[in-house]
């Protein structure tokens, strides 16, 4: 059996994601052993070598087919925290995101483009799941026509334990819903995830320091009575930059880098792939040929990337419904 899927493998064009080679052996599997039973249920797993980001790789439900057409682009956004639409719901403050989400969605589809969300798409932390979810309504409709991929961060980890839990998320926007996902274009690997995991203040599922102060910027928002102070300044700036300033100072003294510096190290530490795409620290821009982020859609400005499928990756901002180059370098 091992050499028939190695044929399979070697017979499969390059830019095949890991959730189909799976599929694919999975239903040749049930072939070989002349199953009564569906294929899906068997367990077949790829060894990827990779210690972290490998556990990422397996999550996609198997038979998605998540390639997009032979031509066109991937555009990856991360970070809408989109809440409930009241006062701690950083995206539905600016009145017009909404109007400008939906014309970036119009430019992604007349490119015929794939999109990827690279986690955050909820902001779950400070809101009732099923608010967010019914507000929502109308975008989940959208994305899942244009079968989106949605990888979860930190902040939307929570639906992360209905992976592989048929029923339990019955919108078929959730059926690409991942923790990551892996791509090959022009001769390179890509890796997708959100951008936590190199982050030690958010990657753990216990309530540690980064959704203690994300409920605590939520309280202060009530009090508020909305996300911004005045024009320039956020409610979570005032909350969390003194407390990140703090981080950046104590690194200060043992020698390490600031926060977001920090990050960046550690997602090169954990980088098994040509280049890696993720989200989480809401600065967009690259880091040399190995590292792209996407930004955030919950600030001022709205940014996404834009993999061609040579596999030349940019950086951009969505303004006045036009895509205007971004070529800030990104700490290291």
């Amino acid at each position: 059996m091992d050499i028939k899927a190695e044929v399979l493998m070697r017979n499969m064009p390059d830019d095949t994601l890991l959730e189909n080679v799976e599929y694919v052996l999975s239903r040749a599997a049930a072939e070989w052993l002349d199953l009564d039973h569906h294929p899906q249920d068997l367990e077949v797993r790829v060894n990827t070598n990779v210690p972290l980001l490998g556990q990422a790789l397996n999550t996609i439900e198997k038979g998605v087919d998540l390639r997009p057409p032979q031509k066109a682009p991937i555009y990856a956004i991360s970070d809408l925290h989109m809440g409930d639409g009241g006062p701690r719901d950083n995206f539905s403050y600016y009145g017009l995101r909404e109007k400008y989400l939906m014309s970036f969605l119009d430019f992604v589809e007349e490119n015929n483009g794939q999109l990827v969300i690279c986690g955050d798409l909820f902001e779950l932390w400070q809101s009732n799941i099923s608010k967010v979810l019914t507000k929502r309504i109308w975008l989940l409709d959208r994305l899942a026509r244009m079968q989106a991929i949605y990888i979860l961060g930190n902040h939307d980890a929570d639906l992360r334990y209905f992976l592989g839990q048929p029923g339990w998320l019955t919108h078929p926007f959730f059926e690409r819903m991942c923790n990551g996902c892996h791509l090959n274009l022009g001769g390179k690997s890509f890796e997708f995830i959100h951008g936590h995991e190199a982050d030690p203040y958010c990657v753990s599922d216990t309530p540690g320091l980064g959704r203690i102060t994300a409920i605590y910027s939520g309280l202060a928002e009530d009090r508020n009575g909305g996300p911004m102070f005045d024009e320039y300044t956020t409610v979570e700036q005032k909350v969390i930059g003194p407390l990140e300033r703090v981080v950046s100072v104590l690194n200060w003294f043992r020698g390490k880098p600031d926060r977001f510096t920090e990050i960046n190290r550690n997602l090169r530490d954990l980088l098994v792939s040509d280049v890696l795409i993720c989200g989480h620290t809401h600065h967009p821009g690259r880091i040399a040929g190995w590292h792209y982020n996407c930004g955030t859609w919950a600030e001022e400005t709205n940014s996404f990337l834009c993999i061609q499928r040579d596999g030349t990756v940019g950086a951009f901002d969505w303004k006045n419904n036009q895509a205007i180059p971004n070529d800030s370098e990104l700490p290291i």
